[in-house]
């Protein structure tokens, strides 16, 4: 096995592992028994369960942005955008519940919460991108760009924590009335 299959299974048996037992609870030498290598050798990888939790996160938070972007930029117009980002955000969150959890473990953990907040400016980022196009373009309501990406941002959340706890009801006919709502948010009338 080479180095760069080695560390991706020591990443996806700590990703395992921190969503089994959190991010405090499991230690090297769990992940160390779970990747089927010696404690050394996991340090030979990672210098310290800090820099492994944050190589973790980062290939968590990168698989989320991919899953994100994915062809938004083939849409015509900034409402579209944001409806396939939606989509994306959502449908990602629901197929991958474990990269979504480390997410969450690590902007709620007090030690490791640096990174997200630049994490959370990126995708707001992101957001505000496209609803700024679609304000100079005059597709968007004259309302703040600020208050027009906090309310997508919100609205998406909250959808994913209610999908969270009720997976069945993530559907086509649930992204319509959430596009629908959107559109209603966004669009001058």
């Amino acid at each position: 096995m080479n180095h760069t299959e080695r560390k991706n299974e020591i990443i996806e048996a700590s990703i395992t592992l921190f969503c089994e037992r959190g991010l405090d609870l499991t230690s090297m030498q769990d992940i160390a028994n779970a990747a089927g290598i010696s404690k050394a050798t996991l340090y030979f990888y990672f210098d310290s369960k800090a820099a492994l939790i944050q190589e973790v996160h980062q290939h968590c938070y990168q698989m989320d942005v991919d899953a994100c972007n994915f062809g938004v930029e083939q849409e015509k117009t900034a409402m579209d955008k944001l409806c396939r980002r939606f989509r994306n955000i959502i449908s990602y969150s629901m197929s991958h519940p474990r990269e979504s959890m480390i997410e969450q473990l690590y902007t709620a953990s007090p030690v490791y919460c640096g990174m997200p907040l630049q994490c959370k400016k990126e995708f707001y980022a992101d957001i505000e991108k496209i609803v700024l196009e679609g304000k100079e373009n005059g597709e968007f309501k004259e309302s703040p760009s600020w208050l027009l990406t906090t309310a997508y941002y919100g609205f998406a959340c909250q959808i994913y924590l209610k999908l969270k706890e009720e997976p069945s009801l993530w559907n086509e006919d649930t992204f319509n009335a959430c596009t629908k709502m959107l559109r209603g948010m966004f669009l001058k009338a």
